[in-house]
């Protein structure tokens, strides 16, 4: 029943009742010559059962044959049907995602057009052609701070609640709403007062950049040199890039650290 099932979904089902048919042994016949039904000689009868045999079997893989050419033709037209929904679906959510992205630059165009007249006095239809520039807006970076306390799960992007010993986790977004690439893009940050930095805390997690991912150094005195060490007393994180793409590429930036309020 589950084999037919599926045969059926499939738009298949004629195939498996012949399928079925020939697995059941000798298909059902009729004696071409009825002087058979209780006489005759048994190579006459066994002739005529081996003719009948044969007719019923030529004829069923003569229907067998072209069912499978209608399921095959009818899979293929399945199988395009199925590719035309997924193009159209893959254009629209292109166009959607498109619509989605603000592009600060500006399209100037410029046409140039002839006209003129042959030796015969007869004027010809205007022929232009039209060129553009399209002017690309500069970078321009935008950083936005979120502060979560882990303990409670409040988040905020000012001001959260919290008590002694809760750990505090921090995240910085940083944007390029411009065309052009951000060369070397600097982000520094601040352990808060009465906390202290966590080790191993500090990340790129949300770079959707990881051809470019974030070097990440620390300071230790206040106006110190930043170094790739991150344990002991830390005053400062400093994250650099070589650069952040425009609108168009991975223009987003996502780091985040922890801190602890001492007690």
């Amino acid at each position: 029943m589950r084999k037919e099932k599926c045969f059926t979904l499939l738009g298949t089902h004629r195939f498996w009742k012949e399928f079925q048919n020939l697995s059941m042994g000798i298909p059902k016949f009729r004696f071409a010559n009825s002087r058979h039904s209780g006489r005759g000689t048994t190579r006459q009868i066994f002739g005529d059962i081996k003719t009948a045999v044969s007719c019923q079997m030529s004829d069923t893989s003569k229907r067998l044959k072209n069912n499978l050419f209608k399921i095959f033709f009818n899979l293929k037209s399945r199988i395009w049907y199925l590719v035309s929904v997924l193009l159209l679906v893959s254009s629209i959510w292109y166009l959607v995602s498109g619509f989605n992205t603000a592009h600060a630059f500006v399209i100037s165009t410029n046409t140039a057009n002839v006209d003129w007249i042959d030796n015969q006095g007869k004027p010809y239809i205007t022929s232009f052609d039209t060129a553009a520039i399209k002017i690309l807006a500069l970078p321009s970076l935008s950083i936005a701070k979120d502060v979560c306390n882990l303990r409670t799960g409040e988040k905020s992007a000012d001001t959260v609640k919290a008590v002694r010993s809760d750990t505090i986790e921090f995240t910085i977004s940083i944007v390029n709403d411009g065309d052009t690439d951000a060369r070397d893009a600097i982000v520094i940050d601040s352990i808060p007062v009465s906390t202290d930095y966590i080790a191993g805390s500090a990340s790129d997690t949300g770079s959707n950049d990881p051809v470019d991912p974030a070097q990440i150094t620390f300071q230790h005195i206040a106006g110190g040199a930043f170094d790739a060490n991150d344990t002991g007393t830390v005053v400062a994180i400093q994250w650099r890039w070589t650069k952040i793409s425009g609108v168009e590429w991975y223009n987003k930036r996502v780091v985040k650290f922890n801190v602890k309020i001492r007690e």
